[in-house]
């Protein structure tokens, strides 16, 4: 055994190595969300990961501030299941034979999984199938502690499968059923392979049969069950006890629901009138198929159980399927090469059924995930997995059958596998290596595992954020995606900014509260109202302000990170005057249509102006009111020193300066509002 584990420690470890070393990366796919959510003052369990985990990791942020540790989680699940399944391939094929298919079987993870990302989905599952793996290997040993052993990792790494991503846990289950029915049938169908028909007394018989059915069937199911039903338990425990985190759950759940399925949802227009009875207009679905959740006041359980309803059947294909699978080929040639070398190694004519089993439940797989209509390689990979070790194990069970039946008669004398197998299966290793060797020389390059950036200009624009901690950013949430997995902001980096995505605003009220803000029902009427409140403009979000909160919300060009060109802008609510008061403070406006930052939707009317006022807490805004239907649309203006400037964003048949007054207007701390300097009639050149 001491042998087996240093093969498999001698394996992991060298991997990890060249993991480390060749610039691994994470999934777009939330896994820099998480990062920057664990690093946060953010409640664990408000992300894509449970409480447990989440509390977990935050005990070691506390201690450790500076080491990513969502990266370290992630690594050491990967490799510990690297570690696991080799050992136990081992304990399957002994010898030679187990370490040339551990060998290839490693670098089939590799090219399946280690060298593409790291996918909290993919580490689900690879955690899973560790787990169950480790469950049916209960039945190999001989002592009581390496069962309670095996079973005490199988049941802990399940319940980690569970709280990375319950549904990635689930799809394990399946393949350790495969293996369990194996067993099964081959007792019943001769009890002799399993030492049970040779005794003489029916009563030893009964008990053997008994002791052997519990040991290879019976105790996986219940360990296996029991585990699902303690995830699962637990985790609706805690939902019952923390209503907010049911609350996210469930409202990040519908929203996948329909963004990841677009395809198979019909057309706003064509479900309108149900829609429209439920309140929810085109741009209120605009922006659920864009993610954009964050405004908890329309996007909750009720509103997003409506599209849900309309979901049809899936629009996939299985060529499409395969196309995308080939884009994994390598992966898929070594899956194939690691039953075929362990039949080479033990026996080929036994090797064909596990091969095709693999094959026919790998297409099954297929088959299930064009009906479902999503198969990203981060499940199917963990699925063509599965299915290898399946292979491997259902191999196994039929080779020890055999080898079983021959110590109980006198027709076969023990197997021994033949030099020209072995060296077979060494030439097959080996040209393996080199191939892998090969690829990642080509595809990787070697650099130390610093703390550097992937995006210069976007990590620069992160800092950029970061660095006016005054302002409250409301962006996308590509918060890590531009630095690699071991940066780690300082204390408190980027907790002035906020997500339009998904749910993941959810939990970080001390952030809200430590800028005046409540919770996320608060946030919208916020951005409206205040100056502080930056973010990037958007048709979609434009629409569902004026339907849901005011007709004639407009936006302003505030600011802009060169790098990037990202133009931050703020959504303002019609300002309306209380008072005049022509005291001339505010001087020389002049304006122009800027035709360089046009768009399809809208032209940008440059403002420039001087200010003589002494205070330094005034808003200042040009209004333009409409005479006719009195509509009032406000542009912030930027002050800088006595310079007054700003851009306002003029969409596309709002308004036009013929029929409409434009002015100042100053808000004061106080809230008096005052129209400071009228501007109708002012010239205003295309340039």
């Amino acid at each position: 055994m001491k042998k087996k584990i240093i093969v498999s420690g001698m394996i992991t470890l060298l991997l990890l190595i060249v993991f480390v070393f060749t610039g691994p990366v994470y999934s777009f796919a939330g896994d820099g969300s998480i990062a920057k959510y664990l690093a946060s003052n953010a409640e664990p369990g408000f992300n894509s990961v449970s409480w447990g985990i989440g509390a977990f990791l935050k005990i070691f942020v506390k201690l450790f501030p500076s080491v990513n540790w969502w990266t370290m989680f992630s690594i050491f699940m990967m490799f510990s299941s690297l570690f696991f399944l080799t050992l136990f391939i081992q304990e399957l094929f002994d010898g030679i034979k187990g370490s040339l298919i551990v060998v290839v079987f490693a670098l089939f993870l590799w090219e399946a999984a280690y060298s593409i990302d790291i996918n909290f989905t993919q580490t689900a599952i690879l955690s899973g199938i560790t787990g169950t793996s480790a469950v049916l290997m209960m039945s190999r040993k001989k002592v009581l502690q390496g069962r309670i052993l095996y079973g005490i990792i199988g049941l802990l790494y399940i319940l980690i499968a569970g709280s990375l991503r319950f549904d990635a846990m689930i799809m394990c289950i399946p393949f350790a059923i495969v293996i369990i029915a194996i067993r099964l049938l081959l007792l019943l169908m001769n009890k002799t392979g399993y030492g049970v028909d040779d005794k003489t007394d029916k009563n030893d018989k009964r008990s053997d049969f008994v002791r052997v059915l519990f040991s290879l069937v019976i105790t996986p199911v219940i360990v296996i069950l029991c585990t699902v039903v303690l995830s699962y338990g637990v985790h609706q425990v805690y939902r019952h006890m923390n209503p907010n985190i049911a609350f996210f759950e469930d409202t990040f759940d519908l929203t996948r629901e329909v963004y990841d399925y677009l395809d198979m949802y019909p057309e706003y227009d064509e479900v309108k009138d149900v829609y429209e009875a439920a309140g929810l207009k085109s741009s209120w679905y605009a922006m659920l198929t864009n993610y954009y959740i964050a405004d908890t006041n329309y996007f909750n359980v009720e509103t997003m159980s409506v599209p849900v309803q309309f979901k049809g059947t899936s629009t996939k294909t299985f060529g499409g399927y395969m196309s995308e699978m080939m884009n994994y080929k390598g992966a898929l040639i070594f899956g194939v090469l690691v039953i075929i070398l362990a039949g080479i190694m033990t026996s080929i004519r036994k090797s064909i059924l596990p091969l095709v089993s693999a094959i026919v439940v790998f297409i099954v797989s297929g088959l299930y995930f064009v009906h479902v209509g999503r198969y990203a390689w981060r499940v199917s990979g963990g699925v063509t997995v599965a299915c290898v070790v399946m292979g491997l194990m259902m191999l196994s069970e039929l080779v020890n059958r055999s080898n079983t039946i021959s110590k109980h008669t006198d027709d076969i004398v023990a197997i021994k596998t033949s030099n020209i197998m072995n060296m077979a299966g060494i030439v097959i290793t080996c040209l393996c290596i080199v191939c892998v060797g090969i690829h990642i020389s080509i595809t990787k390059s070697f650099a130390m595992p610093q703390s550097e950036v992937t995006d210069e200009a976007k990590a620069g624009l992160l800092d950029y954020m970061d660095s006016n901690s005054d302002i409250i950013y409301f962006t996308e949430d590509y918060d890590y995606a531009s630095h690699n997995i071991w940066y780690v902001g300082t204390q408190g980096y980027l907790d002035n900014k906020f997500t339009t995505l998904a749910g993941y605003n959810e939990g970080r009220n001390s952030d809200l509260q430590a800028v005046g803000i409540n919770d996320m029902s608060q946030f919208v009427i916020n951005m409206l109202t205040r100056d502080d409140i930056y973010t990037e403009y958007s048709d979609v979000w434009a629409s569902y302000l004026c339907d849901y909160y005011n007709p004639y919300v407009s936006a302003g060009i505030v600011d802009v990170y060169e790098p990037t060109g990202t133009q931050f802008i703020r959504y303002v609510a019609p300002v309306e005057v209380t008072e005049d008061s022509f005291d001339e403070t505010v001087s020389d406006v002049s304006l122009y249509v800027d035709s360089t930052k046009q768009s399809d939707n809208y032209q940008v009317v440059h403002i420039d102006a001087k200010t003589s006022a002494q205070e330094d807490d005034i808003e200042y805004y040009v209004n333009i009111e409409d005479a006719a239907t009195g509509a009032i649309y406000s542009y912030p203006l930027v002050r800088e020193g006595d310079s007054l400037r700003g851009d306002a964003i003029w969409k596309n048949d709002t308004w036009s300066f013929m029929g409409t007054n434009q002015y100042i207007v100053a808000r004061y701390s106080d809230g008096t509002i005052v129209r400071v300097l009228n501007i109708t009639g002012t010239p205003v050149p295309f340039l």
